[in-house]
């Protein structure tokens, strides 16, 4: 059956609150710049489509396996996904794990918290509401960065809004907040206290969105910069990046430099500091060479650098009983079947060249013609090297090659 997701934001909404908390700059100047989407935020989307609509009809996330989900993109467009067997098992357990809470249901409810933060609102996947308990659901799809509960100020906006509406229908004693991520088995649970909420929103909440809404506001780097539209070419993660990484390996063992002649190599605690800058450092490296890979691709010029074609593997083009039926035909010898076979398909182009030997598998031979070398990933390159430029179509973009 198909389904539509519409997603609407707040410049100021829950989801992007750990970023404009910290970063108040980042706000008017991220504010009319397009969002992009991608194949990760696009499943992320359906998935919710799912679990919406199971609750709402009650019905098991297996009832629509194998049929089709619409997610509205960015363009405009309504982007087709397939509902899998992953979708399915993840969107299902997320429903038991809210139908264990007790309470009034409450399923992707919009909450608003205009009297902290001006034009503020946001949309909750799940609450459950006791009389003195209210429980915050909410999915998380993602696969690659784990998320957590504990002060996590998109789930706290969440409870905000949530009492600003209905509080006066409950008497809450306790603020139950739950991140549900079942493709990593990740289910963590925070509680807090109404006080505790109200305290942040009042201290917290209200003079960051007054700071966000005013030009000339500060920007400040750190793990928010990660889903920012401006992380790549923002001059104060660059500074970050590279004048932080010296200031903490100079500070950090005043004592040693202060009582010793300087010391030639790193110590542990420096080492440790180095450590804990890669993901900022890797990730900023990664941003700012996918932006400047799609510039180059809009044929921006960026003095000379210019887009190769990476290294790529040989794959078969045919299905493994064809390879099979074609390596017999070919008259490559005894238990063929048994040197083919490995978990969960069949061994590679390569690897099949060394067990049956080179001869069967050149071009223009049966098998050969069951192999194919697909395109390289794209990868940014210097002016000096000697491979030939070439353009891609956006699709191909997701996919840069990162490594050297």
């Amino acid at each position: 059956s198909a389904l539509m997701h519409e997603p609407a934001h707040s410049i100021l909404g829950p989801s992007s609150a750990d970023r404009w908390i910290a970063c108040a700059g980042s706000v008017l100047a991220t504010k009319d710049l397009p969002d992009r989407d991608t194949e990760y935020s696009t499943y992320g989307s359906a998935a919710h489509t799912l679990a919406e609509r199971c609750r709402k009809d009650n019905l098991p996330a297996a009832h629509f396996l194998g049929g089709k989900l619409y997610v509205e993109q960015v363009n405009g467009e309504s982007a087709e996904v397939i509902v899998d067997r992953e979708m399915v098992v993840g969107v299902q357990s997320y429903i038991d794990y809210v139908n264990a809470l007790d309470g009034d249901d409450y399923n992707e409810a919009r909450v608003y918290y205009e009297e902290y933060v001006p034009g503020g609102f946001g949309t909750m996947d799940a609450a459950r509401a006791t009389h003195y308990v209210l429980n915050i659901v909410d999915l998380k799809f993602g696969a690659g960065v784990q998320v957590f509960a504990a002060n996590n100020p998109q789930m706290m906006l969440y409870a905000l809004g949530f009492m600003l509406a209905w509080g006066w229908l409950y008497d809450f004693r306790k603020i139950a907040l739950h991140i549900v991520q079942p493709r990593l088995d990740h289910y963590d649970v925070w509680e807090t206290t109404p006080e505790a909420i109200f305290k942040w929103a009042d201290e917290v909440v209200r003079p960051a969105a007054a700071i966000a809404l005013k030009p000339g506001a500060p920007f400040k780097a750190g793990k928010h910069c990660k889903f920012c539209k401006i992380r790549a070419t923002c001059t104060v993660r660059a500074k970050f990046v590279f004048e932080m990484n010296l200031d903490e390996l100079d500070d950090l063992d005043d004592a040693i430099a202060k009582d010793a002649p300087p010391i030639a190599q790193l110590t542990p605690a420096q080492i440790i500091a180095a450590l804990r800058r890669k993901e900022h450092i890797v990730g900023w490296y990664n941003d700012i060479e996918r932006y400047a890979i799609s510039e180059i691709n809009h044929g921006r010029e960026f003095a000379g650098w210019k887009l190769v074609e990476g290294r790529s593997n040989r794959e078969w083009a045919g299905r493994a009983a064809e390879i099979e039926k074609a390596l017999i035909a070919a008259g490559a010898g005894e238990g063929i079947k048994a040197k083919l076979y490995t978990e969960p398909g069949i061994i590679s182009p390569s690897q099949a060249e060394k067990v049956f030997g080179k001869k069967l598998f050149l071009p223009g031979t049966p098998l050969g013609d069951l192999i194919t070398k697909p395109r390289g990933k794209p990868k940014l390159a210097p002016p000096e090297d000697e491979r030939p430029a070439y353009t891609v179509d956006a699709s191909e973009l997701e996919d840069v090659d990162d490594s050297a």
